[in-house]
């Protein structure tokens, strides 16, 4: 039992440094050239989770310090905030790009919020 359970550490041990080592790879051969900030958009405090609507080009933004989320147009990167009265500390956000709309959890909530996307 003993040879069992040190054979099966060695092999997470193994398993676990191929897997750094992909990572540390992969961050390694990310190219940088061409990768520059465009643009700083501010959302307010406590930005949490991001969504994107690629069809609206517009970025959801939940804050966890709030009951809103920040709206930024891509072409403008001008902001508006939707908020919503019955959110509690929203932490994620999602677009349906169909529907246009965005869901938000809220952790003080057990029901999920869904606005109309501006």
């Amino acid at each position: 039992m003993k040879s069992q359970q040190i054979a099966l550490w060695c092999w997470l041990r193994v398993c676990l440094i191929l897997v750094l080592s992909f990572w540390l790879f992969i961050l390694v051969a990310a190219p940088a050239q061409g990768q520059t900030v465009i643009a700083s958009v501010p959302v307010g405090e406590q930005p949490l989770a991001v969504a994107l609507n690629p069809v609206t080009n517009k970025i959801y933004v939940a804050k966890a310090n709030g009951n809103n989320v920040t709206v930024i147009d891509g072409a403008t990167n001008s902001t508006t905030t939707v908020t919503d009265p019955n959110a509690i500390f929203p932490v994620a956000v999602a677009v349906n790009p169909v529907t246009n709309k965005i869901y938000v959890a809220n952790e003080g909530d057990s029901c999920p919020t869904s606005e109309t996307s501006q």
